[in-house]
């Protein structure tokens, strides 16, 4: 019996570390490209996860092998050339939100918020910063949502190289190194 009790203690913190979850089925992240510098197309990414913990650590994965462009060749070059998934196969996002945002939320109340985070993209961590709307929806869910687009430079991210690869096997005169994200993330309690 002592051997359980300590055992569940133990656990305790994992279950304490992510208090609420994205649902899938819910959730979204989109992001723009521009080609031929007019030409903007939206795309999205098909796999992510993101958790919210009681202490307001914030986590998100992306898996940069989903992103969806609805064609797949260009999609197949996206992870071969642009993300390099062999290698990177994932995009993380991690921050610290204020402990006492989620009772404030839970409240019911609507808060809007600059959140401060740490963006890992292409083995190269970099700070960012996005203002993000918090929603208590009336099933007790939580609804997190940019209230701007989080502006990605591919220079910063040593994705360049891949950028002008990618222009280069279309055949354009440019596509644009900036990439506009916004994101839709319905948190449920675990």
């Amino acid at each position: 019996m002592k051997k359980l009790l300590t055992s569940a203690l133990f656990c305790l913190p994992l279950f304490a570390q992510a208090a609420w979850v994205s649902d899938d089925a819910s959730s979204s992240i989109h992001f723009l490209s521009t080609k031929k510098k007019h030409i903007i197309e939206t795309h999205q990414f098909d796999r992510f996860t993101a958790s919210l913990s009681d202490s307001g650590a914030v986590k998100l994965e992306i898996d940069l092998t989903s992103a969806n462009t609805l064609i797949p060749i260009r999609n197949e070059r996206l992870q071969e050339f642009l993300f390099e998934t062999s290698q990177f196969a994932k995009a993380t996002l991690n921050a610290q939100l204020d402990a006492d945002l989620l009772t404030t939320i839970q409240s019911g109340k609507f808060v809007s918020k600059t959140v401060n985070a740490n963006l890992n993209l292409h083995g190269v961590i970099r700070p960012i910063k996005t203002k993000v709307n918090f929603v208590s929806l009336k099933n007790g869910d939580i609804l997190v949502q940019s209230q701007e687009p989080i502006i990605i430079d591919s220079r910063h991210y040593e994705l360049a190289t891949g950028v002008d690869k990618l222009k280069s096997l279309a055949g354009l005169p440019s596509i644009g190194y900036t990439v506009p994200v916004v994101f839709s993330l319905v948190m449920k309690s675990q």
